[in-house]
């Protein structure tokens, strides 16, 4: 008897037992649920949206099988910095963007910093605005990310937000003046502005209007001051390096060489026949070159056998070829063809050899500056008329090719300018600025007399569309007369 109740005792504990596990199982699965559903919430609370409108089974981007602490580590882990490299930054314009992803109690937050170009939908002759901006509505979710942003004209300013600066109230105005075209913000169709993307491989990549931004993670290896610091040592190098009292006329850096140069002309064409040797590329070796260059056709050029096929528009003598060293401080020197287009205007062409191919570097347009650093400015991409100069970007040696690089709008702009010398100039006085596709003739208005010693300050620069050749300047004069200065104008 007792032998049976001994036994019968035996099972209830055993059968105690099995009801306790299956009690710490569903506590544990149940935490585990609650554990992903409060981070799940952490994501969906920054963005505002009711806990209790969203399904607890809803899988997202955290493992729900995993403890708190890993879960957590899983948040930390889309937090920090992501920058977009802006594919077309020059030296003198930085339009990178960033976000900034924080973990604030549980809960990811994010900053956007940005540019005027995600609402103005036609810029044209001035520089972008700046600014920062929370991320409203933000939801990161099986690998997808979207929020929002508003913004009102005191968001945007001149130049790029310094990283340490979280709110648009935070931004001192005497370091970061407001954008001069804010207004544009209030009425842009794009406020507010919707964002979404996806998160691969920690990299997050925002869809926007027709092309995709991707966003690398910054290894956060100096402070968030350090790094907008370094760019905007970026953004004002052009002003550092950019000194126009190295710059001299293309013609004064010809070089003396002795190739043989003779031309012939006849009723419908002009040829230049060139034959000699020369070191091209500081081997040590001596570079024959020939060639016989015609107008209006295309020819050939060759070094050391190696030939290159280009077209010329027109060469008017023997000194339309000829041999320049554009940067001392590489082992190249240049053919340069001195081709004139059909407005009178020189659009030399430039040619290298390297010792194992002939290439053109380009073609560049008007009269040429250079300072031999690899440098050239453009007369159509700088006034020198007034002080100091007005320059839109230079040309600069890229690897086997030329790269502009647009100057920085923000030191240029707002400042006073005085001429050097009398001036009489195309000038309208109007409060508005010209039309972009508006073209201005000589007789629309009558010359301006401008004295040396007059000055303006420059509101606006205006380009010939899809170049970065000066077209007009909307300026202040005395008095507070408001006008357009045009540089370019048809005959």
């Amino acid at each position: 008897m007792k032998k049976v109740a001994i036994f019968l005792i035996l099972i209830l504990a055993l059968a105690g037992c099995s009801n306790k596990a299956s009690n710490t199982n569903y506590k544990t699965e149940t935490l585990s649920q609650e554990n992903s559903i409060s981070t799940t919430d952490s994501v969906l609370a920054a963005s505002g949206i009711d806990k209790e409108r969203t399904s607890p089974n809803t899988k997202d981007n955290f493992n729900t099988d995993e403890s708190k602490d890993n879960v957590q580590s899983n948040i930390d882990n889309y937090v920090g910095i992501y920058c977009y490299d802006y594919e077309d930054d020059a030296l003198d314009l930085i339009e990178d963007y960033y976000l900034v992803l924080e973990n604030v109690k549980g809960q990811i937050t994010g900053r956007y910093y940005g540019t005027s170009d995600d609402f103005d939908l036609a810029r044209e002759g001035y520089y972008p605005g700046f600014f920062v901006a929370d991320m409203k509505n933000l939801i990161i979710r099986n690998n997808e990310i979207s929020f929002e942003i508003y913004l009102t004209k005191d968001d945007m300013f001149s130049k790029p937000v310094n990283l340490k600066y979280k709110y648009s109230k935070d931004v001192p105005m005497n370091e970061n003046p407001l954008w001069q075209n804010k207004q544009i913000i209030e009425v842009s169709d794009n406020n507010t502005r919707k964002y979404k993307g996806k998160i691969v491989n920690g990299e997050i990549i925002l869809e926007v209007e027709d092309e995709k931004r991707i966003f690398k993670k910054v290894e956060r290896k100096a402070s968030d001051t350090e790094l907008v610091r370094k760019t905007e040592k970026k953004v004002n190098k052009i002003q550092d390096t950019l000194d126009f009292n190295n710059f001299k006329p293309i013609q004064d850096a010809f070089e003396i060489s002795d190739l043989n140069l003779d031309c012939s002309e006849d009723d419908l064409e002009y040829t230049i026949n060139v034959k000699g040797e020369i070191d091209l590329n500081s081997d040590g070796k001596i570079d024959k070159i020939s060639c016989a260059l015609h107008n209006n056709s295309d020819n050939t050029i060759s070094v050391n056998g190696y030939d290159l096929n280009l077209f010329i528009n027109d060469v008017r003598s023997s000194q339309d070829f000829q041999i320049v060293d554009l940067d001392i401080n590489d082992p190249y020197k240049e053919i340069v063809i001195m081709d004139s287009g059909f407005d009178g205007e020189y659009y030399p062409t430039f040619i290298r050899y390297d010792g194992n191919k002939l290439f053109t570097l380009g073609n560049l347009p008007g009269d040429l500056l250079i300072d031999k650093d690899g440098k050239l400015i453009s007369s159509f991409n700088v006034y020198k008329e007034v002080s100091p100069v007005i320059c839109s970007g230079y040309y600069e040696i890229v690897g086997n090719t030329f790269r502009f690089n647009k100057s920085n709008l923000v030191t240029i702009l707002n400042n006073r300018y005085t001429f050097i010398n009398d001036q009489s100039i195309a000038f309208d006085e109007s409060n508005t600025l010209p039309k972009k596709d508006k073209t201005v003739f000589v007789d629309t208005f009558e010359a301006k007399d401008f004295k040396a010693g007059d000055s303006f300050t420059l509101n606006v620069i205006g380009f010939i569309p899809e170049t970065d050749n000066i077209s007009w300047l909307n300026v202040t004069l005395k008095e507070n007369k408001k006008g357009n200065i045009y540089l370019v104008l048809q005959p």
